[in-house]
């Protein structure tokens, strides 16, 4: 993969996790139930993956019971990591949490055989671009709460297991779910989902989603529902491409170029203190780490971008990223 063509991708996949948050967050505050709302937004993506199906725009998966088996975690880590994302009830909170998935996915990589060789210099990148974002945003972390900052780390370890775990499954059955592993994702998490939103918030279904009705309109509410789950069904389509055409440490980078961490960068070049909203609409000023220096954001952006270029350095094909770096 070409570096012009990593850029697209990282670019593409930070312009649908903006939307992608924006959209969730709108929703979950006319109708919180995280449990419902991730369940709906996977099902929303099914409404585009059985129509392309259906009309043969995409070939229908005949995958073996193994393979099935294969699919199964990545179905339940993706969607439970959207899960714990929505629930955590701070994204930004759980976007520093996810500045630290390039450095999860390298070793998760290592240990279950997929990763390669990373050049030491590509971990020393990965290592300050966790640090920096981290260090960045220590005080937005302090002023959540422990509820708000366990469930946001452990949507980040999620999402980490997801990228890593989807990385061998592509390197072992590159043939079969070429192209499906998205599609196949995104029905078994649905399946996954289902019941437990059901058993967890079924209860609350009707008095919520009367409520919405009454505040916005049920027409709305469907709208925003499903724009939520076509743009996660587009962003997750990105990560998984991504993960097939240049590996699993690739995709974590774009994973972790999330907005905390543009906006660190953009507001340390204009020196001034970064607003960021947080639980029961409390807003906590954040003093950039190194902001008068005019370090802060730069760090982790300058860090990302160097494993980038290691990572594609002479690529032309899927795997060849190893043997480069």
């Amino acid at each position: 993969m070409s570096s012009a063509k990593a850029a697209a991708f990282v670019a593409l996949m930070f312009a649908l996790g903006v939307a992608l948050d924006r959209t969730s967050q709108s929703a979950l505050e006319e109708f919180p139930l995280p449990w419902m709302v991730a369940t709906l937004h996977f099902g929303a993506g099914l409404l585009w993956i059985f129509p392309a199906w259906t009309i043969g725009m995409r070939q229908t998966p005949r995958l073996s019971d193994t393979q099935k088996k294969r699919v199964a975690p990545l179905a339940f880590l993706h969607a439970a990591g959207h899960l714990c994302v929505l629930g955590a009830g701070s994204l930004a909170v759980t976007q520093v949490f996810q500045a630290a998935e390039p450095v999860v996915v390298s070793v998760m990589s290592l240990v279950v055989g997929s990763g390669g060789k990373q050049h030491l210099v590509a971990w020393l990148a990965l290592v300050l671009a966790t640090a920096g974002v981290l260090m960045t945003f220590r005080e937005g972390i302090t002023a959540g709460s422990v509820v708000t900052n366990s469930v946001a780390a452990f949507a980040a370890l999620l999402s980490s297991a997801r990228t890593a775990l989807s990385d061998q499954v592509m390197v072992e059955e590159a043939v079969a779910l070429k192209g499906q592993l998205c599609s196949m994702v995104f029905v078994s998490g649905t399946l996954f989902l289902i019941p437990f939103a059901v058993i967890m918030e079924g209860a609350q279904l009707s008095e919520q989603w009367d409520r919405a009705s009454a505040s916005i309109g049920s027409t709305a509410l469907i709208v925003k529902l499903i724009q939520g789950g076509t743009l996660l069904y587009m962003w997750s389509e990105c990560l998984f491409g991504l993960v097939e055409e240049a590996g699993a440490v690739a995709a974590a980078v774009a994973v972790a170029v999330r907005p905390v961490a543009v906006y660190a960068f953009f507001a340390v070049l204009v020196e001034h203190r970064l607003k960021i909203e947080m639980p029961a609409t409390r807003v906590v000023q954040l003093q950039l780490f190194w902001a008068r220096g005019g370090g802060g954001g730069a760090i982790p952006t300058i860090a990302w971008w160097l494993v980038l270029r290691l990572s594609w350095e002479g690529a032309g094909r899927r795997g060849d990223w190893r043997e480069a770096v």
